[in-house]
């Protein structure tokens, strides 16, 4: 059993901590703040009808497991006094401040608060997160009285309250560095006015506000957002994005004019970032509920003669623009955390330009969340998995021997019921032949697990559910069956392999079977590159076009053409590499509506709406490679029918669902990674890998898997096998027991969410969670 510690208790941190003790290992999780969450406590679910997929509420359900978990030790309003680095391990020697609640046996009676005479103790709960926030500047404690009050009261002896300071030390095998990050002072942005002009917010005030109440003011007021306020600004020393504006943005945007269709939102922007898999969908819908876009960053904003805000823009002619709005909303960026410089003194932190963490002289030292980059929640918990995967491998604490992990269960789950023990295969299937594959492999190899890695097309038949699932495997000429306890899908992608778009077109993929048709070519010669021709494209395929594009243009008589609708620089390094590809020379224009490809004499015209003109403009180019990426993918995708895992809008695996990103699915035991199931930047593929490895190794190492036996019930008498049941559950967890003449359900793959009862035409099903007669009394009694 391993011992750790992790510095920073946000969302990056609770993921590690409850990997780390998920694996049996003990986690001391370190905060400087009286409550654990970190920036997470700031947002608030941003759902109109249905999902946004922000994220919130993952995160608060995992901060609410670590703080809940016997194995993780919090401690907050921690202030680190010293740390020795050894070779195996680091000593740790710091101060916390009292009072303080040991979580584990607190019962949330909030009999400290009424208790406290200076009334300095808040409860905080969002869910099934509960925690209390002291003031310790009110506390009568910290200004120099005796006062125990609080802990005299706790019928748990929950609180600790005997002295103003508890010293404490301890050991750690590894320790990581989450202390997440801090927004960008607005008021530096001194031409916007913020803290001296009433209504101009940041998005974070907005958040709250809106969390709070239905709109920002009145519904009739016109809002503006801005966004890129503290990031990609070189002047400034952040010449990068943050990564997560555009998406919050657009979020809050669409809160209000799903809340108020009357409102005015508009948003100035440089270029709109994509968020994840679900962004064109959730762009189209924002943009068909009236949210106006508009392409350029006011310079200025002052008051008007009529009390509103006056937004100064610049034309690309020199003029100027003033437009007025009511409240304006500024969307600032992520950088480094307050107390930075004194983290990396303590841990040999190496910085970056900016002054993000990047890596350490310590080999047992791992830096993990936005103190590393700006990073949405589901970024943050994605890499944290990743990180804890290294910790592990770092201080020897990975083994495959047998024992019960200690997961966080349903609280539900506290009622008595039979439970029963399966065998877990230990072998793993991993299907791909791409990175993705290749470093799943690579690590599970590294946990100690056999791993069949195949080409997907050589899967020929497939069946079973977590633990145990058998496949038949076209192998070197031979066909063979085997069984796996997990399997991940990581083909290298869904995206077009063919299409047509006329002569002298073809994929990225075939840029140099399109110069190596040119090279005899005398004169000068153009290329084109195309992206976000069918839908918008994320970062993966514009680092690529950036990548082809300088490549190009670095060429004696070469020039390079980029069209896009917005360029996609989402990471740390992107928009330095913009930069780079700009200076070099590369044509990028940005442009709106549609394009159209006419065929010309040994070339093609490209004709497209410039956004910065507003009018058509025309490129010959002797040949156009285009994005195949975001083109319509196969409507059928045979792996994902074979093996039951559900798809998205673009028929790509893993449906929408937050609660499965990044790498779970609909079935449990089998894992996606890579671009099968969206397009993703090598970086995320990486940590998606390594999450997926670390996954499968927190659920083969057990053994065997101890289920609860509270699934749905089939009344065999009722059931009439019409397979509704069947087709309904999107978990596959119905199978049909053809001797009893019956549907049954799997107590390893149910999750009582209660479709199959509620869809059955017969009522033959119901579940031991919530019975019919006790659904019934319910109603009677409403």
């Amino acid at each position: 059993m391993g011992k750790y510690s992790i510095i920073g208790a946000g969302i990056s941190g609770c993921t590690v901590a409850l990997e780390l003790a998920g694996q049996g290992h003990e986690v001391t999780l370190l905060e400087a703040k009286s409550v654990i969450g970190g920036a997470v406590l700031d947002y608030a679910c941003k759902a109109t009808d249905e999902c946004s997929r922000c994220g919130v509420c993952v995160a608060v359900t995992q901060i609410s497991q670590a703080i809940q978990h016997q194995r993780i030790t919090t401690i907050v309003a921690a202030s680190l006094q010293a740390v020795n680095p050894h070779n195996t391990h680091l000593d740790f020697r710091l101060t916390r401040k009292n009072p303080a609640i040991d979580y584990h046996i607190c019962t949330f009676c909030d009999l400290c608060i009424s208790a406290c005479p200076e009334g300095c103790i808040t409860k905080i709960q969002r869910g099934e997160l509960i925690q209390y926030a002291f003031e310790y500047e009110r506390c009568r404690l910290h200004q120099g009285n005796a006062c125990g009050l609080c802990a005299e009261q706790c019928p748990q002896q929950a609180i600790s309250a005997q002295s103003l300071f508890t010293e404490m030390q301890f050991s750690s095998d590894a320790v990581l560095i989450a202390t997440g990050h801090a927004p960008y002072n607005a008021a530096q942005h001194v031409r916007f006015g913020y803290g001296r002009l009433a209504n101009v917010m940041t998005g974070l005030e907005a958040e709250q506000i809106l969390s709070r109440q239905s709109s920002l003011g009145d519904p009739a007021e016109d809002v503006a957002f801005i966004q890129c306020v503290g990031s990609r600004d070189p002047r400034i020393g952040r010449n990068y994005c943050s990564s997560v504006c555009c998406a919050y943005a657009l979020r809050l945007a669409h809160i209000i004019k799903y809340r108020h269709p009357e409102t005015p939102v508009t948003i100035y922007y440089i270029d709109i970032q994509h968020f994840d898999k679900t962004f064109s969908l959730f762009r189209k819908s924002v943009e068909a509920s009236g949210v106006r876009f508009v392409r350029g960053i006011p310079f200025l904003i002052d008051r008007s003669s009529s009390g509103k805000l006056k937004l100064h823009i610049e034309n690309m002619d020199g003029e100027e623009t003033i437009v007025e709005h009511d409240r304006v909303v500024l969307s600032v960026g992520m950088g480094p955390a307050d107390d930075a410089s004194q983290c990396a003194s303590f841990f040999g932190l190496e910085r970056d330009q900016f002054g993000f963490f990047t890596s350490s002289t310590l080999p047992n030292v791992f830096v993990s969340g936005t103190c590393q980059e700006p990073q949405s929640i589901s970024e943050s918990m994605t890499a944290a998995r990743a990180i804890a995967l290294g910790m592990l491998a770092c201080s020897g604490s990975v083994n495959n021997e047998q024992r019960t992990a200690q997961r966080p269960g349903n609280a539900l789950a506290d009622r008595s019921f039979e439970r029963k023990k399966i065998p877990l295969q230990q072998q793993v299937l991993v299907l791909g032949d791409g990175i993705a594959a290749k470093t799943v492999v690579q690590e599970l190899q590294g946990l100690h697990y056999p791993v069949a890695c195949v080409e997907s097309e050589n899967l020929l038949e497939f069946d079973g559910n977590i633990g145990n699932f058998t496949a038949k495997i076209r192998t070197s000429g031979n066909v063979k069956s085997q069984s796996f306890g997990a399997v991940v899908l990581a083909p290298q992608e869904s995206i077009a392999k063919n299409f047509d778009l006329g002569p002298h077109i073809a994929s990225f993929a075939e840029i140099d079977q399109l110069l190596d048709e040119l090279a005899t070519r005398r004169g000068p010669i153009s290329i084109g590159l195309v992206l976000d021709l069918e839908r918008d494209e994320s970062k993966a395929s514009t680092e690529t076009a950036f990548q082809i594009a300088k490549h190009i243009q670095m060429q004696p008589r070469y020039q390079a053409f980029l069209f896009c609708r917005d360029v996609r620089v989402a990471a740390k390094d992107l928009e330095m590499r913009y930069d780079e590809v700009r200076q070099a020379g590369v044509n990028i224009i940005k442009y709106e509506g549609q394009l159209t490809f006419v065929p010309a004499e040994n070339g093609v015209t490209i004709s497209c709406c410039d956004h910065i003109l507003h009018q058509t403009i025309s490129v010959y180019c002797d040949r156009v490679a285009v994005s195949p990426w975001e083109l319509a993918a196969p409507e059928k995708n045979p792996l994902a029918a074979f093996t039951g895992v559900s798809t998205d809008t673009y028929h790509q695996m893993q449906d929408n669902n937050i609660h499965l990103f990044p790498i779970d699915t609909n079935r449990p035991g089998i894992f996606v990674v890579g671009a099968c199931h969206g397009q993703h930047y090598l970086p995320q593929i990486m940590q998606e890998a390594k999450a997926a490895a670390l996954e499968v190794h927190a659920l083969l190492s057990q053994k065997e898997l101890e289920v609860e036996l509270s699934n749905a019930v089939i009344d065999p008498d009722k059931c009439i096998l019409c397979l509704t049941c069947l087709r309904s559950c999107p978990h596959k967890a119905i199978w049909i027991n053809h001797e009893k003449g019956a549907a049954e359900s799997l107590p390893q793959v149910c999750k009582k969410c209660g479709i199959c009862a509620g869809e059955c035409p017969a009522k033959a099903i119901e579940l031991p969670l919530y019975p019919d007669r006790v659904i019934e009394w319910h109603k009677c009694d409403e």
